[in-house]
């Protein structure tokens, strides 16, 4: 399971220049079987669910879903203030739940925030 987190303008997916993030996902496979992805160009990353309790003790009570339906421009701090606690070092396993690849997923959600301060979050999952 996991969360599909998008900045939209409307029902638009911002645009973003296109960039690789391995299994935290954005991007699409090439070939179900691998792990190859072709860039996305869309400010949207899909997180396992496996962060949960670490963005509910980190980000807000209410974990990722928080950020839904907020204007990214009002959800900066907080994000950097957990990606802070958190730290940004990833695990050579994506999906194990440790602080370094949460924080890591939320610096992503950072840096589109960043770009697209005038959008709005849209959480599904």
């Amino acid at each position: 399971m996991s969360y599909n987190v998008s900045l939209r303008y409307g029902e638009n997916i911002a645009k973003v220049e296109p960039y690789l993030e391995g299994n935290t996902s954005c991007g699409h496979r090439l070939d179900p079987k691998d792990n190859y992805y072709i860039g996305s160009a869309s400010a949207e990353l899909n997180i396992t669910y496996n962060f949960s309790v670490l963005f509910k003790q980190n980000l807000d009570k209410e974990g990722i879903n928080w950020l839904h339906n907020k204007k990214a421009i009002w959800t900066i701090e907080r994000l950097e203030l957990a990606v802070e606690r958190l730290c940004i070092q990833k695990d050579e396993n994506p999906w194990k739940s440790t602080p370094g690849n949460a924080g890591y997923a939320l610096s992503i959600l950072l840096g589109l925030a960043r770009e697209h301060p005038n959008s709005v979050w849209y959480v599904l999952g």
